[in-house]
């Protein structure tokens, strides 16, 4: 905090400098100061209370009354000096002293530094400002025992979401609820609603706030790698889905529980738990190859197949959620390799789904039946699939034909032949033979 000559001018001419004659006595000596001029028994207000007191200076004044326009344009040649920093200007600004009604002159700069053009004319009465000037004596008296109270008050107030371990409600809501009611005793203080009594229960909470940090600061390190404690940045995750409910919970409890389990899978959640989560897909009998976040899921492969599926962390958690906190008994479905299947999709990229219909081809010839496709089939999401009642090719979905015969392509018992077959003869719309097929292939060729 320094005081310089601008400042130092402003608070000579207004009316609260006589309450602070320490103040008084150091700006007649030196026109600008800084806290090493100023002797160690004012250094707290001087620290805290000279911002306060340069506000309120600020306050008191107005635009000149006896002039018609408090803000002067003194053309393009004539200057007058700056009654704060002394600078020749050319925008004079005419203010007065609400309270002790001196006159001065100063440039437009200094005025929107200290006394805002927009409230020249209006801003606060005498009354108002006289009352301002006590508040600021009351400032000056409680910081003098507790230096720095309000910035202190502002900290503890915002503290307990500053952690990066979030801490559960019967820790934070105490705390909180204390933080309040001091900055009301502050508050009530300052107004003088309250009396100097009130110090004994500030300092009281002072003190039992000290002892309250040391045990949030100690859950931080106990917790700090704990596999299913809230973080922050799982509650920031939760507020960016607005999924309030969730939030709520794992606030209250301080942990991922049963409750909560479906509906979290921030990413360093998700990264930390990836030792349980491969355990947990080797002992289904699935290869787990690891964390894809671009897909935003886990990858694995099956049997022979050498194509990679992914099981989102939403389908994942939603499902096999309570399994990674070693519930699984309170699991809606069983985590076996049918379900993980059963829920899980082809990595999106050409050369896999070209690896997928390669693999479904041969397996499908196995009895007797057959699937066409080309590189320019894919695009369009389609590919043609034998139909054995007419001996020609139905047209389908290719993504209804992955989802369909997942099970087959990895070896699962499911779907059979016969549930493939049935699907296809469902299929309405024109089918095709092995030369209508490459004829209609070369036609939208040429286009």
């Amino acid at each position: 905090m320094n005081i310089t000559r601008k400042q130092r001018n402003l608070l000579l001419y207004s009316e609260i400098i006589k309450e602070y004659k320490w103040l008084h006595k150091l700006l007649l000596r030196n026109e600008t100061l800084k806290k090493e001029n100023v002797p160690e028994k004012f250094n707290t207000d001087f620290t805290y209370v000279v911002p306060v007191i340069l506000k309120q200076c600020g306050q008191e004044w107005k635009g000149d009354e006896n002039v018609v326009n408090p803000v002067e344009d003194l053309g393009p040649i004539k200057r007058q000096k700056c009654s704060l920093c002394g600078t020749p200007t050319r925008y004079l600004c005419y203010i007065q002293n609400k309270i002790n009604g001196k006159r001065i002159n100063i440039g437009r700069d200094c005025a929107e530094e200290f006394v805002d053009l927009n409230s020249l004319v209006d801003g606060k009465t005498k009354g108002q400002l006289l009352a301002s000037a006590k508040e600021v004596r009351r400032f000056s008296e409680i910081n003098k025992r507790f230096p720095g109270l309000e910035q202190t008050i502002e900290m503890w107030l915002h503290r307990t979401e500053k952690y990066d371990i979030v801490l559960p409600r019967k820790m934070e809501v105490p705390y909180n609820e204390s933080g309040e009611v001091l900055r009301d005793l502050y508050r009530n203080y300052l107004k003088g609603i309250e009396s100097e009594q009130v110090f004994e229960e500030i300092e009281a909470r002072l003190s039992s706030e000290k002892s309250t940090i040391e045990m949030f600061e100690k859950y931080q390190e106990i917790n700090r790698i704990t596999p299913f404690i809230a973080t922050r940045k799982m509650i920031n995750w939760l507020r960016n889905r607005a999924d309030q409910k969730t939030e709520n919970i794992l606030r209250e409890n301080g942990k991922v529980t049963f409750e909560t389990v479906s509906c979290v899978w921030e990413r360093e959640y998700v990264d930390k738990h990836i030792p349980i989560v491969k355990d947990l897909f080797l002992a289904a009998g699935a290869n787990f190859l690891g964390i894809d976040h671009e897909i935003g899921g886990y990858t694995f492969q099956y049997g022979r197949s050498r194509v990679t599926l992914y099981i989102s962390f939403k389908s994942f958690f939603e499902v096999f959620g309570n399994y990674v906190l070693g519930e699984g008994d309170r699991c809606p479905a069983a985590l076996n390799i049918n379900n993980i299947i059963k829920l899980s999709q082809i990595v999106n990229e050409h050369t896999m789904k070209i690896q997928y219909l390669d693999e479904l081809k041969f397996c499908l010839q196995e009895y007797g039946n057959d699937i066409d496709y080309k590189d320019e089939d894919l695009d369009s999401n389609t590919v043609y699939i034998w139909d054995k009642e007419v001996s020609k090719f139905a047209k389908c979905k290719l993504s209804e034909i992955i989802r369909l015969t997942k099970g087959l392509v990895m070896g699962l018992p499911k779907p059979t032949i016969n549930n493939i077959e049935s699907f296809v003869s469902s299929l309405t719309g024109k089918r095709f033979s092995r030369e209508e097929l490459r004829d209609m292939r070369d036609v939208l060729g040429s286009i």
